[in-house]
């Protein structure tokens, strides 16, 4: 006679499902047949390994760029290179730079001015420059030297 193995049950490999496999599966097949177990518990699987890699990962700090916030924020994946820990830090700090470069700017159109008056003698301040290069942002183009030199 031939003697007959005795196999213990098997069950599908799905946590959700687990039904019991039939005696006649394969020995090497886990999950059941004609269904979506193998697919569900793959995309688990896979968000375990996901999880388990973010938690490992260590986490990056920064600083903020504001002088006056300071503040240490994490910097999140899909932006490395931001700089500042809120929008509102980054609206002040550019309100800051812009009103420093808008004072820089006045001050050499005065003292452009103050050159041409001399250049020209006269006390009358915009005798000698043309109310077009009088406009902000012209002198950082050199405008302005070119129309003194012209005047002169």
């Amino acid at each position: 006679m031939k003697d007959k193995k005795i196999a213990f049950p098997r069950f599908c490999k799905y946590i959700k499902c687990r039904k019991l496999l039939p005696k006649d599966a394969h020995h090497q097949k886990k999950y059941c047949q004609d269904t979506k177990c193998f697919y569900l518990q793959n995309q688990l699987e896979a968000k375990e390994r996901r999880d388990k890699l973010k938690a490992n990962k260590p986490k990056k700090f920064k600083i903020c760029n504001f002088d006056e916030c300071g503040k240490e924020f994490e910097i999140p994946t899909n932006s490395p290179l931001q700089a500042y820990c809120d929008d509102k830090c980054r609206d002040a700090n550019r309100k800051k730079v812009q009103a420093k470069r808008w004072e820089q700017e006045q001050i050499k159109i005065v003292a452009k001015r103050e050159e041409v008056v001399r250049m020209n003698k006269s006390k009358d301040k915009k005798s000698g420059l043309p109310k077009r290069l009088l406009v902000r942002g012209n002198i950082s183009h050199g405008n302005v030297a070119c129309a003194i030199s012209v005047n002169a």
